[in-house]
């Protein structure tokens, strides 16, 4: 066994354990497993993206443990690609299916556990790293900052009629504009962390007072 690591609250469900020239980066046994294919030295992993920010923290916690992470590139590079809700990970590691015993010929399962060389953990993260900058969040983060600069660019006395010289109310209407797109942002983390600690579609829309597909398809990844 290796040493095992105490990764932050932002990891979410991943532990961490480091032995030899590898990592095992796993999820809890009462945790949903992930599918999986392995063969030749590489593996394939589909990940539900609720999970991939805390999986990048994980990742910084294990490269924070090296004085220097030497990156084997192309060849061995990682693939990340998204899919609705998940993402398929694809690169140079090794897995354990679950339920194949010591069946080293089993190519496809279900895994809770992904073992990568640390030559590769940082091309790993840069990877994935990628995927949460185009997340729902950071979207809509980009809109406001968008909205922002639109509605700055406005001449308020230019929109208002001559009889009305007070633009105070259409300050008030611009501020809750930026304010509603702030909301937003705020509601988009929060529906994140709940996805990624388990909570369902079903159960996030009734909160929302919106039909599961309503919901997925406004705050869910893709």
């Amino acid at each position: 066994m290796g040493s095992i690591l105490r990764p932050p609250a932002a990891a979410g469900p991943w532990g961490l354990e480091i032995s030899g020239d590898h990592s095992a980066i796993h999820l809890p046994h009462d945790h949903e497993p992930l599918t999986a294919t392995r063969g030749e030295g590489r593996i394939s992993v589909d990940i539900p993206l609720a999970l991939i920010p805390a999986l990048v923290v994980a990742l910084d916690v294990l490269l924070a443990q090296f004085d220097v992470i030497v990156t084997e590139p192309h060849a061995d590079a990682w693939q990340v690609e998204g899919a609705g809700e998940h993402v398929t990970v694809r690169g140079p590691g090794h897995l354990y299916l679950i339920g194949q015993g010591g069946n080293l010929a089993a190519t496809t399962g279900r895994t809770r556990m992904i073992e990568v060389e640390h030559i590769h953990l940082a091309t790993l993260r840069e990877a994935l790293a990628e995927v949460v900058a185009m997340s729902t969040p950071t979207r809509l983060q980009r809109k406001l900052a968008e909205k922002r600069t639109w509605l700055a660019g406005l001449d308020l006395a230019a929109i208002a009629s001559p009889e009305h010289d007070d633009v105070t109310d259409l300050e008030l209407v611009r501020d809750a504009i930026l304010r509603k797109h702030s909301g937003d942002i705020e509601l988009a983390r929060a529906i994140r962390v709940a996805r990624g600690r388990g909570r369902t579609w079903t159960q996030i829309a009734a909160l929302l007072g919106v039909t599961r597909q309503a919901a997925q398809e406004k705050y869910g990844d893709g």
